[in-house]
């Protein structure tokens, strides 16, 4: 078995939108990073104004793991824009990917393990 931070970010993020067409969520690729090894934020929208971001860190072990940002919890809309465009303007190789997903079913850590 492979590691999931070996595969290419492009084929991750295909694998993300089809697992979330099974489950009838909406998933769209808003800002394509680096084809090979962009890192990705998730932004899962409530549909109620606020939304979930998720972002690719590593840890102090070098593995990827799925951070909440820029809290824990649901966030604003606009929250969530100014942090994303911070972290774009830092890291020009990274993906933006949206789920609009008002009963949160998504969770990107679930994906990584």
């Amino acid at each position: 078995m492979y590691e999931i931070d070996r595969l290419k970010t492009s084929i991750w993020v295909q694998a993300q939108i089809q697992l979330c067409q099974q489950q009838h969520l909406p998933m769209m690729v808003v800002r394509k990073g680096h084809e090979d090894a962009g890192m990705v934020i998730v932004k899962q929208d409530l549909l109620n104004g606020h939304c979930h971001v998720w972002m690719q860190q590593r840890d102090h072990q070098g593995k990827l793991v799925w951070m909440e940002k820029p809290a824990a919890g649901p966030v604003t809309l606009s929250e969530a824009d100014k942090f994303i465009e911070r972290q774009i303007s830092f890291d020009e190789d990274l993906w933006l990917i949206e789920v609009e997903d008002p009963k949160s079913l998504y969770h990107p850590e679930d994906i990584m393990q």
